[in-house]
């Protein structure tokens, strides 16, 4: 796995919508995403974690940490979150996929991957964060890492042969 947590968003290059292809932060998506940060009372952070074909598969048999745990008495919020995969030949079945706070069997952090995986193409999906999510009790999300992977429930990935990455871009609040 790799990221590129705290990397200043001018540098994180296309893997966001309003990123141009040069890797510039478009004015206008830079100063809605301060403007959204300052008003949590934190700064918009990324962190991109890219996923072998295999821990694709092992996405049911344990979850990724893809952020890490803020310090006591913050919590993370997700603001958006881009799915990726690489086709290679052979989709995947099964999934879907989503972010959880601290396990699979926590509160929902953003919307899941949508069986991205699935598709038969190298393909990106854009989901917002938190939205309609509905409320979570700040016990829930003090103090946990965001993490990856299938819940119980759910169907694991099989047959494929891509590769994959998740970037989340998210701010810290204090409760």
């Amino acid at each position: 796995m790799s990221g590129n947590a705290g990397a200043p968003l001018s540098t994180v290059g296309a893997q966001f919508p309003f990123v141009t292809p040069g890797g510039v932060l478009q004015s206008w998506a830079l100063q809605f995403l301060q403007r959204l940060a300052s008003g949590a009372g934190g700064t918009v952070q990324s962190f991109r974690t890219v996923f072998s074909s295999a821990q694709i598969l092992a996405a049911k048999g344990g979850p990724v940490t893809v952020v890490a745990a803020p310090a006591a008495g913050n919590a993370i919020v997700v603001l958006q979150v881009v799915y990726e995969v690489a086709y290679r030949g052979v989709a995947y079945s099964g999934g879907p996929a989503a972010l959880y706070y601290g396990s699979l069997a926590g509160p929902a952090a953003a919307a899941g991957d949508g069986s991205i995986f699935g598709a038969a193409a190298s393909s990106i999906l854009v989901v917002a964060g938190g939205v309609g999510l509905g409320r979570l009790a700040n016990s829930a999300v003090a103090a946990q890492p965001i993490v990856w992977g299938i819940p119980s429930g759910g169907s694991a990935y099989s047959g494929g042969n891509g590769t994959g990455a998740v970037t989340v871009l998210y701010t810290t609040v204090t409760l």
